[in-house]
């Protein structure tokens, strides 16, 4: 079949352009190939779609139905190359920059995406002279100063609201360590005052605890708009995207089946005087299947893990014949429909977390943003009292592939990998200074009810440098003793400065490793 090929030039009104351009898409009755000028294009979220679509991991449940607005919406198309030569999109406007949905064989490559205003604000620290500090903000943060207290004002020009909490990070000259902190260099302030343009001086009631040259970032956490949101998609190819900052979670796919992300740089422009790339999450993959290749990747800067790989549990709450009643567990994870048709489910104990009854789904369906309905094969055989069991979709697992990538200044973990499908983690350089695990294999049933039971994990060639805690950590949160992983190879890694074990691992079995006993800790 020919192929359609479209070539798409920058306007005043990019948003609206384009997206008539997808729906003429829509109506082909071949592959189309659309073709980026290397150029600047805007985005304004004027033009933006309201796309009602709940995504994991990101807005605490609030009984509303939210939107996001897509400032490009990839909505029930196929056979679609995006080929961006280079051009850089900007988007202004608290907005998502990208949402495909119901979507098969698309393939975006080698654009760019940033903001005119970013969620995050940026300012570096001059110079301390007693309990006087200057601080240079970033050109790209815009703030007032109102009664000597300094206000960031956000993507859509209104003040921030003082009073609501702020996430604070602190990053290293050079970019060695970027982690949270409780201190806020600009709530602690007795007053502040700007003594040339872009340039603040507060004054604190002691010198403040700070290196000069860090670089202090805050944001309201509020995760109401995402970057790149993939849901229910098959086979969809992210090839060299340089994300240079992303809002709430980056890269969020759930329920897609075969992800590639290739070449990805998920990093501030070069020279941009920056640090934050993502306010959260680079990418979050949640409940998929398939193939997900993450592969000659650079991260740096995210404000939490550069990869979280899990599926969901959901509370079981009543059986009845072949009838089961599902509740979302987690305030942030709710509102979409974690199950499909011919899906194989387990049981399972939300002490122990160990896997019991299986049962094939019959029907799935959405009750209310909170509970979900199955239809099984065959009832359940046990009783299963409420709050004692919860259901894991064991159809919803990618096998995965994490290799060649790096990854730095970022304050938690460097991936989180829960998926009961083959995955092979390979050839990575995790620079990673923070108190937390270089890979961590946790799943729980009791705090973020992210499941997966790892049965096969291969960790094979990675460089792990300057860990402080575990370095890699096999950490279910079951309440009770019980078997949760199992079938976890690790050989061949280089460990290079790293104070704390190398391996930490319990409820686990079938470890296979190379790490001297002395390095391991074991709390089985």
């Amino acid at each position: 079949m020919s192929e359609k090929v479209i070539n798409f030039h920058p306007s005043a009104s990019c948003g609206r352009e384009f997206a008539a351009l997808l729906a003429e898409c829509r109506q082909a009755d071949c592959p189309v190939k659309i073709i980026f000028d290397r150029a600047v294009y805007h985005f304004d979220k004027s033009d933006c779609r309201e796309v009602c679509q709940q995504v994991s991991n990101t807005l605490v449940y609030d009984g509303i139905e939210h939107c996001r607005h897509a400032g490009i919406w990839f909505d029930s198309l196929h056979d679609l190359t995006v080929c961006g030569n280079g051009a850089q999109l900007i988007f202004n406007g608290d907005l998502t920059p990208v949402i495909i949905s119901g979507c098969s064989n698309i393939r975006l490559e080698d654009f760019s995406i940033d903001f005119v205003r970013r969620r995050v604000s940026e300012m570096t620290l001059q110079s301390i002279d007693g309990c006087r500090a200057v601080f240079s903000v970033h050109p790209d943060c815009p703030y007032r100063i109102t009664e000597d207290y300094l206000n960031w004002v956000n993507p859509d020009g209104h003040l921030e609201d003082r009073e609501s909490f702020q996430v604070v990070q602190c990053a290293a000259p050079g970019n060695i360590r970027n982690l949270r902190t409780f201190v806020n260099p600009i709530r602690e302030a007795l007053s502040c005052r700007e003594i040339a343009a872009g340039t603040v001086e507060f004054t604190y009631p002691e010198p403040l605890a700070a290196e000069v040259g860090s670089v202090w970032q805050f944001r309201d956490p509020t995760r109401n708009e995402v970057g790149i949101f993939l849901n229910q998609c098959r086979n969809t190819v992210l090839d060299k995207m340089h994300l240079k900052f992303t809002p709430g979670l980056g890269i969020v796919a759930q329920m897609c089946e075969n992800i590639d992300i290739l070449r990805h740089t998920h990093a501030p422009g070069t020279g941009s005087g920056l640090v934050c790339s993502a306010f959260a999450d680079c990418i979050q993959i949640s409940s998929c299947r398939g193939q997900v290749n993450i592969t000659g990747g650079f991260f740096s800067g995210a404000q939490d893990d550069p990869i979280n790989i899990h599926g969901t549990y959901l509370k079981l709450i009543s059986a009845s014949g072949k009838r089961l009643q599902l509740r979302f567990g987690h305030q942030e994870t709710w509102g979409w429909l974690p199950f499909a048709p011919g899906d194989e489910i387990a049981v399972v104990n939300n002490s122990t977390l160990e896997r019991g009854e299986k049962r094939r789904i019959i029907r799935a369906i959405r009750q209310s943003l909170l509970d979900v309905e199955l239809e099984i094969d065959e009832p359940l055989t046990g009783g299963y009292p409420e709050d004692t069991a919860v259901i894991e979709n064991l159809s919803a697992y990618p096998d995965v592939l994490v290799a060649d990538n790096i990854f730095e200044c970022y304050p938690t973990r460097g991936l989180l990998l829960s998926s009961a499908g083959k995955c092979v983690v390979k050839n990575n350089c995790f620079r990673h200074t923070s108190p937390s695990a270089g890979i961590l294999i946790a799943g729980d049933a009791g705090s973020w009810f992210e499941s997966g039971g790892v049965t096969d994990v291969l960790i094979s060639g990675n460089t792990f440098e300057h860990c402080t805690n575990s370095v890699i950590a096999i950490r279910p949160e079951n309440k009770k003793s019980g078997s949760v992983h199992s079938g976890i190879k690790i050989s061949g890694n280089r460990f290079i400065n790293c104070s704390g074990a190398l391996l930490e691992h319990r409820g686990s079995l079938e470890i296979i490793h190379d790490i001297p006993a002395d390095r391991i800790t074991d709390k089985n």
